[in-house]
């Protein structure tokens, strides 16, 4: 069973990529792509996100996992 202590450093770690990822993303140019993408198809992007997790094309589909697995639990 997990420690109180071990749940509370898994939040630190996930927290940290997040930032990390986000600043990533930041310096790419590709901040905001999957909002992008979901506004033109009239959807929020973390409905996008979940309804196209399988998608044909790799980019929307790398796109769409990242964002459901960033959000589980949402």
């Amino acid at each position: 069973m997990a420690s109180e202590h071990d749940v509370a450093k898994h939040f630190t770690r996930k927290k940290k990529f997040a930032q990390a990822e986000d600043q990533h993303m930041k310096q790419a140019g590709t901040r905001g792509s999957l909002t992008r993408i979901a506004k033109a198809h009239g959807e929020s992007p973390l409905e996008f996100a979940r309804s196209h997790t399988h998608d044909p094309n790799p980019l929307i589909r790398e796109k769409s996992l990242f964002a459901a697995n960033m959000n589980k639990g949402r």
